[in-house]
Protein backbone atom coordinates (compact mmCIF):
# COMPACT_ATOMS: atom_id res chain seq x y z
CA UNK A 1 0.00 0.00 0.00
CA UNK A 2 2.93 2.76 0.95
CA UNK A 3 4.68 1.30 -1.95
CA UNK A 4 1.86 2.74 -4.42
CA UNK A 5 1.67 6.05 -2.65
CA UNK A 6 5.23 6.23 -2.63
CA UNK A 7 5.45 5.78 -6.55
CA UNK A 8 2.65 8.01 -7.59
CA UNK A 9 4.24 10.74 -5.37
CA UNK A 10 7.48 9.96 -7.17
CA UNK A 11 5.10 9.91 -10.77
CA UNK A 12 3.90 13.43 -9.79
CA UNK A 13 7.20 15.13 -8.84
CA UNK A 14 7.91 17.53 -11.80
CA UNK A 15 11.90 17.23 -11.00
CA UNK A 16 11.73 13.96 -12.12
CA UNK A 17 8.81 13.08 -13.72
CA UNK A 18 10.39 14.78 -17.04
CA UNK A 19 13.20 12.18 -16.57
CA UNK A 20 12.58 9.20 -19.77
CA UNK A 21 14.33 6.25 -17.16
CA UNK A 22 12.32 7.69 -13.88
CA UNK A 23 9.00 7.53 -16.42
CA UNK A 24 10.06 4.12 -17.32
CA UNK A 25 11.14 2.71 -13.52
CA UNK A 26 8.09 4.47 -11.77
CA UNK A 27 5.62 5.55 -13.93
CA UNK A 28 3.30 3.11 -16.26
CA UNK A 29 5.59 1.41 -18.89
CA UNK A 30 2.45 0.72 -21.19
CA UNK A 31 1.93 4.50 -21.14
CA UNK A 32 5.73 5.58 -21.54
CA UNK A 33 6.45 2.68 -24.48
CA UNK A 34 3.43 3.96 -26.51
CA UNK A 35 4.36 7.10 -26.24
CA UNK A 36 7.14 6.52 -28.05
CA UNK A 37 7.43 6.41 -32.05
CA UNK A 38 7.05 3.56 -33.19
CA UNK A 39 9.69 3.12 -35.39
CA UNK A 40 11.86 3.11 -32.27
CA UNK A 41 14.85 0.47 -31.35
CA UNK A 42 13.10 0.55 -28.07
CA UNK A 43 10.35 -1.91 -29.61
CA UNK A 44 12.99 -4.16 -31.49
CA UNK A 45 12.65 -7.74 -29.23
CA UNK A 46 16.50 -7.44 -29.13
CA UNK A 47 16.41 -4.64 -26.94
CA UNK A 48 14.74 -6.70 -24.15
CA UNK A 49 16.39 -9.52 -24.13
CA UNK A 50 19.83 -10.23 -23.10
CA UNK A 51 22.62 -12.70 -23.68
CA UNK A 52 22.76 -15.32 -20.72
CA UNK A 53 26.97 -15.06 -20.68
CA UNK A 54 28.63 -11.82 -21.56
CA UNK A 55 32.49 -13.15 -21.64
CA UNK A 56 35.22 -11.09 -20.97
CA UNK A 57 36.12 -11.55 -25.00
CA UNK A 58 32.49 -10.60 -25.79
CA UNK A 59 32.83 -7.37 -23.81
CA UNK A 60 36.58 -6.72 -25.15
CA UNK A 61 34.79 -6.56 -28.51
CA UNK A 62 31.94 -5.05 -28.79
CA UNK A 63 34.21 -1.89 -26.58
CA UNK A 64 36.45 -2.12 -29.57
CA UNK A 65 34.02 -2.22 -31.72
CA UNK A 66 32.72 1.28 -30.49
CA UNK A 67 36.04 2.68 -30.39
CA UNK A 68 36.09 2.17 -27.10
CA UNK A 69 39.96 2.30 -26.65
CA UNK A 70 39.32 6.09 -26.81
CA UNK A 71 35.83 6.64 -25.30
CA UNK A 72 36.52 4.17 -22.46
CA UNK A 73 40.01 4.14 -21.62
CA UNK A 74 39.78 2.62 -17.85
CA UNK A 75 37.55 0.10 -19.27
CA UNK A 76 39.84 -0.87 -22.16
CA UNK A 77 42.84 -1.20 -19.76
CA UNK A 78 40.59 -3.46 -17.26
CA UNK A 79 39.61 -5.42 -19.95
CA UNK A 80 43.57 -6.11 -21.74
CA UNK A 81 44.61 -7.53 -18.06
Amino acid sequence: HQLKEVNAFIREDERVSSNPVMKLTFGEPGLFLRSLPQNSLIHNSSIWSCRKKVSMLSLTHIVEQNSGRDTLPVLWRFLQK
